[in-house]
């Protein structure tokens, strides 16, 4: 929006920050066709300032909305300002920025003309007024964002020392940690090294009882006897398997032959049945011709009659084909079944053989007691790889902890020595650090209360 100023005469108020240099000037000047006042804001944001405003007109209930689509201004119609008039009061402002500053343009309407010190000098005082304690809503919104912003940077501050506090508490823990683990380190290591001499000894003595058990099972050879007695029963499960098979397909065969003489019988059965449907149409066929029949439909019949006689017959000609070849596949099967029985009397004969000699060498070796000298020579055995794995594992452990001792008190110098001198030197400054904030705070708010008081 163009904005062309016209001085008309001078009226300011002056307000001092930290280094009493902020200053605000209240002119009356002319925004297009509006008389009203102009304010340049320094150092304020145009956003914030502008939200300012339409906080302050809250306290009269103003409606406040843009007087164009760009929202370059903002009106608030119909506000009731007492101190001005008893009617309403039609308002029209806007903030616009200038580098890091901003600049407000406000004007009033009292009905037919701006407030001006020459339009409307009745009004002039107590609109001043007004614009002044907006003004110090402005500048108070202002300080109060530093406020915030001081308070929040002390509150960080008080986190990060808090912070600071909680860390050297964890280091001074971590050092307490890492002594009592190097402690029982040291116990573990005087622990394991008892062990290992313990181990070696229990390790010399069972390597002499496994010679000497050793020594006595070679004379017997229990090898030799355990792999024939091993080839025997293989040998039995086998016979066992190929009589279990044969029996199997002994009992296929015989149910073979079952269905086979279920067929013939059923076969015989139905030729009977096919001899007697013969015999019926051949007395069908010389009945002669009952009265009242039609010649031509006896004559059909008589085709039909025929048709099922040739396919009977035909029929009859298969079942007895069929008996012959179901008779003949009963003898064969009948003669496999008794070629495979004596198949199964020898094998049996086989097995008790078999199982005969295998119970001799297991009375062998029993007698001997070779598996209790083999299981008792196996568990020596296993007990003395144990006692190598647990002495070579004991060994690495001695060195494991070895190693962590030296970590841990090389941790715990450097944090002794760095780490919590570091951080008290953090502790320090940051107190240094919140000592000034606490005094910038306070200057702020000090600043504040003015802007809050010239409302």
């Amino acid at each position: 929006m163009k904005i062309s100023t016209i001085l008309f005469s001078l009226i300011f108020i002056s307000v001092y920050s930290l280094n009493a240099q902020t200053k605000y000037e209240i002119k009356e000047t002319e925004q297009n066709i509006r008389k009203g006042f102009e304010v340049m804001l320094p150092g304020s944001i145009a956003k914030d300032a502008d939200q300012s405003v339409r906080d302050f007109l809250k306290a009269y209930k103003a409606k406040v909305e843009y007087t164009d689509k760009n929202k370059m201004e903002s009106m608030a119609l119909q506000t009731l300002i007492p101190s001005i008039q008893s009617a309403p009061v039609d308002l029209y402002f806007n903030v616009i920025a200038i580098d890091n500053d901003s600049k407000l343009y406000i004007c009033f309407n009292v009905g037919d003309m701006y407030v001006t010190s020459k339009a409307a000098p009745e009004k002039f005082a107590p609109t001043l007024s007004i614009v002044n304690q907006l003004v110090g809503k402005i500048a108070s919104d202002k300080f109060q964002y530093q406020v915030d912003s001081v308070f929040n940077n002390q509150k960080s501050l008080e986190k990060e020392y808090s912070g600071l506090e909680g860390e050297k508490k964890t280091i001074e823990s971590s050092i307490e940690k890492n002594k009592k683990t190097i402690s029982d380190n040291e116990l573990k290591i005087k622990e394991n090294e008892r062990s290992i001499e313990k181990s070696k000894l229990d390790q010399s003595s069972l390597l002499t009882q496994m010679n000497a058990e050793k020594v006595i099972l070679a004379s017997m050879n229990p090898d030799a006897l355990r792999d024939r007695m091993k080839t025997l029963e293989d040998e039995i499960k086998d016979l066992q398997k190929n009589n279990q098979k044969s029996n199997d397909d002994i009992a296929s065969k015989k149910g073979k032959i079952a269905m086979l003489q279920s067929s013939i019988v059923n076969n015989k059965t139905q030729l009977e049945s096919n001899k007697k449907q013969i015999e019926t149409i051949d007395n069908q066929k010389k009945a002669g011709v009952p009265s009242g029949i039609d010649p031509k439909m006896l004559k059909e019949q008589i085709k039909v009659l025929s048709d099922q006689q040739k396919e009977i017959e035909k029929s009859n000609e298969k079942l007895l084909k069929d008996n012959v070849k179901s008779e003949g596949d009963i003898q064969s099967t009948n003669s496999e079944i008794l070629t495979i029985n004596n198949q199964i009397q020898t094998n049996q004969t086989n097995i008790q053989s078999k199982s005969k000699e295998k119970t001799d060498i297991e009375q062998k070796i029993s007698n001997n007691s070779l598996d209790d000298r083999m299981k008792k020579v196996e568990e020596m055995q296993k007990t003395y790889e144990k006692l190598q794995k647990e002495q070579e594992k004991m060994s690495k452990d001695i060195d494991l902890q070895k190693v962590e001792i030296e970590k841990l008190k090389q941790e715990n110098l450097n944090k002794e020595l760095v780490a919590i001198p570091d951080n008290q030197k953090l502790q320090a400054a940051k107190n240094i650090q919140m000592e000034k904030v606490k005094a910038d705070l306070l200057k702020v708010k000090s600043i504040q209360q003015s802007y809050l008081e010239m409302k």
